[in-house]
């Protein structure tokens, strides 16, 4: 029998089949399933039958035969995520600042009778008012804080605040409110943080340092008319210099200063300088300030201020002249100015964090030494 007369015996037995159990002897109808089920009528090709499909590669996946199971439902469609919002660029933290070309700072700190008197036509110190007028930068606005003395100094020793012990010259020696603790810093320990290094040089001072009533003890200098007075000497204020022995190694008399400036490195990077009480303004400048500006850390990068820092007239301006090779020379400047700004000035001239009432005050040091400093 060939294979066409086999295939078409197949469909013959199918539906014969099929009407017998329609027919089911004329009892019952056909199954629902098997009523719904479409009756197509299968195609017989005479064609050759197809080659036997190659057996599959190890690795292959296998097809398996379609197994009729209940419809897989279909997952839903998820919505999709909203867009993230853009992310702001982070803003580059603020250059630090660098300091300036100004390696070697001098700060002759004076009182004087007032600006006019001592700047004027008729001033009593010729060598200040004219000679070192025209080769610097006169601030005529610089006016003390307070009309005491030690308020101002401590302004610019450590940008304290005035209160009522040291407008009353601290008359006794105590902590607290005089003698600053030693979590307080001064302008000498920042300039040794930054690793630089300081005197001060007070003239009547003798030969032992850091002199200073001691705790609770009135202090005998503060009616003293002339010599060697503590409201001068503002580094012995702060516990952070007297307890550790900072006082002791650099606060010392004026007279240390000719073998100190012999030398850029014997020479301190902050050199404070003040006169004994009742001595001659004029006669002090003129017996120590030649000796700063031929000094060899002078010539190299240095910046001498002086600066009266208190008068009799209260905080009327007092004037403050600034020498340098970056100044420039006759310049005159009337902005105002206190203790507090010639703290700044230092601050920013070895690029340091201002210390306490110098982060609010004005600073000129750009203003007057422009070239000083490296581009912003």
């Amino acid at each position: 029998m060939t294979r066409i007369q086999l295939a078409t015996l197949a469909v013959v037995s199918v539906f014969a089949t099929a009407a017998v159990l329609a027919g089911g002897a004329g009892r019952s109808a056909a199954p629902a399933w098997l009523a719904a089920a479409p009756r197509t009528q299968p195609t017989v090709s005479s064609a050759p039958p197809a080659a036997p499909t190659p057996a599959a590669a190890p690795d292959a996946p296998v097809a398996s035969a379609p197994v009729a199971s209940s419809p897989t439902p279909i997952p839903a469609t998820s919505a999709p995520a909203p867009a993230q919002p853009a992310t702001e660029p982070r803003p580059k933290a603020a250059a630090k600042p660098k300091p300036s070309k100004v390696g070697h700072i001098f700060v002759i700190a004076l009182t004087g009778p007032g600006y006019q008197q001592t700047f004027g036509a008729q001033s009593p110190m010729p060598y200040l008012a004219t000679d070192l007028r025209a080769r610097g930068a006169l601030l005529s606005g610089f006016h003390p804080l307070d009309g005491a003395d030690l308020p101002n100094y401590l302004a610019l020793a450590g940008g304290l605040k005035p209160n009522a012990d040291t407008q009353a010259n601290c008359a006794t020696f105590v902590d607290g409110t005089c003698v600053q603790p030693n979590t307080t810093l001064s302008l000498g320990d920042q300039v040794t943080s930054s690793g630089r290094s300081w005197r001060a040089y007070l003239e009547g001072m003798g030969d032992a340092p850091c002199v200073h009533p001691e705790d609770g003890a009135p202090d005998m200098t503060t009616q003293a008319a002339t010599g060697y007075v503590t409201r001068h000497n503002p580094f012995v204020y702060f516990h952070s210099l007297l307890d550790l022995g900072d006082c002791q190694a650099n606060d010392v008399d004026v007279s240390h200063l000719t073998d100190d400036f012999k030398t850029a490195k014997t020479t301190p990077d902050l050199a404070f300088i003040a006169p004994a009480l009742g001595t001659d303004p004029n006669a002090f400048l003129q017996a120590w300030v030649p000796q700063i500006l031929a000094s060899s850390a002078y010539r190299k990068d240095g910046a001498l201020l002086i600066a009266f820092l208190s008068g009799p007239a209260g905080t009327a301006p007092t004037g403050a002249l600034l020498l340098s090779r970056w100044a420039k020379p006759g310049s005159l400047y009337a902005n105002p100015y206190d203790p507090s700004s010639l703290l700044r000035v230092i601050d920013d001239l070895y690029a340091l964090d201002p210390l306490g009432s110098a982060k609010n005050a004005k600073s000129f040091a750009r203003l007057t030494l422009p070239n000083a400093f490296p581009p912003l």
